[in-house]
């Protein structure tokens, strides 16, 4: 599934001891798991349809961010693929005020899976432009899709195949609400543009233009056997063929020389063991420790 309803996640509980327990707090917004010694504060977007709890389970960061003197909070904020203005600013007062509440490293990287990436691109732009009282020094995305133009097309694509009823009603609620929210693209894109982190069709940047300088990087894993099994999908429907012509105009057109695309093989697998190439566990976290701490 290219954002991750719940129909096809199944989580496992999460166990891990550590030598000096970290402080825990958890609210309606988040789950924060503050290191005693934090330099730095992760911050992490679920998958659109999960929260927290779903994130911890599928990606099993604590103890690596704990000892290296980082701060996980994992953010409930979710069901997002765009974000009007107001919900931008409101999530980063929320994000300002937790940081500031329990002295919390100004020192951020925010990272998201899915949905959460296109929240992660978006929020990190608006952070930027805003000059908060932050050091926004990196960001990364797993799988997300972020030519929602593109999504609708496939979506669209999915509805004329002869595909199971999930995917068909995924498709079908996808395209429900961007022809609600957005409008019917075949009428005119300009809404997409407004509101997609990327839109290839024309190039448009203009949602992600302050990160010129960012360091970023774009986690995806194009099984394309996988996903033609599953949705008779090209390379050219994947979100993964989205994200690496996002990278390429971040660095051609933005002169971002920042920009990193991690291209996984067979990594891609939910906390059940069930196979599935648009997982959180395509990043190496113990290599992506190593990235925040560079």
């Amino acid at each position: 599934m290219k954002f991750a309803l719940p129909l096809l996640l199944s989580y496992a509980t999460l166990h891990y001891s550590v030598a000096q327990e970290p402080q825990w707090v958890t609210t309606s917004d988040f789950e924060l798991i503050r290191a005693n010694e934090s330099n730095t504060t992760l911050v992490l977007f679920p998958c659109f349809p999960c929260k927290a709890v779903d994130t911890k389970r599928e990606f099993n960061i604590v103890e690596q961010a704990r000892l290296n003197n980082i701060s996980v909070l994992f953010m409930n904020y979710n069901r997002k693929l765009f974000m009007q203005e107001h919900e931008k600013a409101t999530l980063a007062d929320l994000l300002l005020k937790t940081i500031e509440d329990h002295q919390l490293p100004k020192n951020l990287v925010i990272g998201g899976f899915s949905g959460g990436g296109n929240v992660t691109l978006l929020l990190s732009n608006y952070l930027i432009k805003q000059q908060e009282e932050i050091k926004l020094s990196k960001i990364f995305i797993v799988d997300a899709p972020v030519d929602l133009l593109a999504l609708y097309r496939s979506s669209e694509y999915h509805l004329k195949q002869d595909l199971n009823e999930d995917v068909l009603g995924e498709s079908t609620f996808l395209i429900n609400w961007f022809k609600r929210d957005l409008g019917n693209p075949d009428m005119g894109i300009a809404s997409y543009e407004k509101f997609s982190p990327y839109t290839h069709e024309t190039g448009n940047l203009s949602n992600v233009n302050e990160l010129k300088k960012t360091e970023i990087r774009f986690y995806t894993e194009p099984d394309v056997t996988w996903w033609k099994q599953i949705y008779n999908d090209t390379y050219g429907q994947l979100n993964a063929y989205s994200i690496e012509k996002m990278s390429e105009a971040l660095q051609s057109d933005m002169g971002n020389s920042r920009v990193e695309l991690i291209i996984t093989e067979n990594r891609g697998y939910r906390s059940d063991g069930t196979r599935h190439p648009h997982s959180w566990s395509i990043v190496d976290k113990e290599e992506l420790i190593s990235w925040i701490i560079d």
